[in-house]
């Protein structure tokens, strides 16, 4: 006789050909779901081991497997196993509300549909829990999260320039760095109270503080009162806890890139690879994309435009910031940011599907970045339209005549 192994949401049944229970394993309410999980991934819990031995010592000696996965756990018990066919999973499937009834786990066909709807939300909570847990996650919204700081900290920066502009305005042209200049206006504030002790003490180079000077004591910008310099020494004060936290925020990207993905990192750089596995939405969303997708990345606007208007298209997106691509000439870009991207692909599909370090795809890099620079090493010369003209074949007409 063989007898058919069916994981029910209520717990595991062995059933006839007529599938009517010969025996069944109940799941303890506090572990059906970890229970029902382990049958489905292929393990066998000790009570359904338990069972299945109980019934191949009375009178089943095959055991029909609706999940294929325990077909091997099984025959390792020393008992004869085999999948089951689609038709007899079908047929199980359709009579499982009444097969849990009769089985003992319910009392009715609406406490059986309750069970198993039950069971399908914690699976589904279970699911989202560990999916809003995983790392590349974490990334995709710390890159977007970079994103919108930098969108924020341009515009704070332009703001103060602009307000602290009128007070003092022949700043802007000797301090060109940005961190340098909220300083100023968040320390100082009052162009009048500027002195070179007070610079020096800053941390400002030797000839800024000569040229700060300078401009301060023939500054044609108006006067603020102390209330106007108040305000915009705390705009700058915040632009300067914003510039502190991307800063924090860019160290957790490349040091949890170098967790997650170390091969695309050593590949592509921790920033660049964070970029891609935003932009494609997870890392292993990034590892199914095609070598093709990966390089151009970053360029759909100008994809998308070259397929409207027929101009050429871009050959490289988010992988231009790559320093062997955006220091190449022109006319090598486009095979690099394809070898590079390659490579990426490789390296990306190494860290999402095995996780371990692999540097032959490192050397492989190098090397054919070794033979573009090489190969490539001179601009494409120019092609003679007309001596290629003179050289074509001309074609004969129906006649036989060469034209």
């Amino acid at each position: 006789m063989r007898g058919i192994l069916f994981v029910s949401e209520g717990g595991a049944i062995i059933l006839d050909n007529k599938l009517k229970v010969i025996s069944s394993s109940s799941f303890q309410p506090s572990r059906s779901l970890t229970e029902y999980q382990r049958l489905k991934r292929g393990e066998l819990t000790d009570s359904v081991k338990k069972m299945i031995l109980e019934a191949s010592k009375a009178k089943v000696g095959t055991v029909i497997v609706l999940e294929k996965d325990l077909v091997k756990p099984i025959k390792e018990l020393g008992v004869r196993a085999r999948g089951a066919e689609d038709t007899m999973t079908n047929q199980v499937y359709e009579a499982k509300l009444d097969i849990m009834v009769e089985a003992g786990f319910t009392s009715s066909r609406e406490e059986s549909r309750e069970l198993v709807r039950e069971l399908s939300i914690k699976i589904a909570e279970e699911r989202l829990r560990s999916l809003s847990g995983r790392r590349d996650l974490q990334v995709v919204e710390a890159v977007q999260a970079l994103d919108e700081m930098d969108r924020s900290l341009n515009i704070l920066i332009e703001r103060v320039r602009e307000w602290y502009g009128l007070h003092f305005p022949e700043l802007s042209s000797v301090v060109n760095e940005s961190t340098d200049y909220l300083r100023i206006v968040d320390d100082i504030g009052h162009r009048d109270t500027i002195t070179p002790e007070i610079l020096t003490k800053s941390g400002f180079a030797k000839g800024m503080v000569s040229a700060i000077m300078k401009v301060a004591t023939d500054s044609k910008g108006g006067d603020f009162q102390r209330s106007d310099i108040e305000i915009v020494s705390r705009l700058a004060e915040e632009a300067l806890r914003l510039g502190a936290l991307r800063n924090e925020v860019v160290k957790f990207v490349e040091a949890s890139t170098d967790v997650i993905a170390p091969n695309l990192s050593a590949i592509a750089g921790s920033t660049i690879g964070a970029r891609l596995i935003a932009k494609a939405g997870g890392l292993e969303r990034l590892a199914r994309l095609p070598t093709t997708t990966v390089q151009l990345l970053g360029a759909e606007k100008a994809l998308f435009r070259a397929l409207k208007t027929g101009a050429k298209p871009p050959k490289h997106g988010i992988l231009f910031q790559h320093n062997a691509v955006h220091t190449a000439p022109k006319w090598q870009r486009g095979k690099i940011a394809r070898s590079l991207a390659g490579k990426a692909s490789i390296a990306v599909r190494i860290d999402a599907f095995r996780g371990t370090r692999d540097t032959i795809v490192d050397r492989k890099l190098k090397k054919r970045l070794d033979e573009i620079m090489s190969r490539d090493s001179k601009p494409p010369s120019k092609i003679d339209m007309s001596g290629r003209r003179g050289t074509r074949k001309r074609r004969s007409d129906r006649s036989g005549y060469r034209r």
